[in-house]
């Protein structure tokens, strides 16, 4: 169990590492040049295209709801159904008794496995 720590895997010391050689960057070649004149953008879903141009939509505000008179009390539905039950109890857990049967034969076999006849499949030649 003794020994010194030298840190060296199998995987590390058979790892060779990359040697091959840097490939040259490509550069555009100085005979291609941009073209001259004017870009024609016109598509052809532009040119099918014969709808005008809308409106913008003018943003509507509407004033607030003004109440004149009355107090807010913030009441819902749910809030008004709603029933206190503060000083209510769970229910009491009621454990079944063991009622298993224990005596007599006991038949396993089902009405689907009774109904069910096995198919033998045969090989392809």
């Amino acid at each position: 169990q003794g020994g010194k720590f030298q840190g060296v895997t199998e995987a590390g010391a058979a790892y060779i590492g990359f040697t091959g050689e840097r490939r040259e960057a490509i550069r555009m070649k100085s005979e291609y040049k941009q073209p001259s004149g004017r870009f024609d953008g016109m598509t052809e879903n532009k040119s099918k295209f014969t709808g005008a141009a809308g409106e913008k939509r003018q943003p509507i505000r509407h004033e607030g709801q003004k109440y004149e008179s009355g107090k807010f009390d913030g009441l819902t539905v749910n809030k008004q159904a709603y029933q206190n039950f503060s000083g209510a109890t769970p229910a009491k857990m009621i454990k079944p008794r063991n009622q298993a049967v224990k005596s007599g034969k006991f038949y396993s076999e089902t009405e689907t496995s009774k109904q069910f006849q096995g198919r033998a499949a045969e090989r392809r030649t």
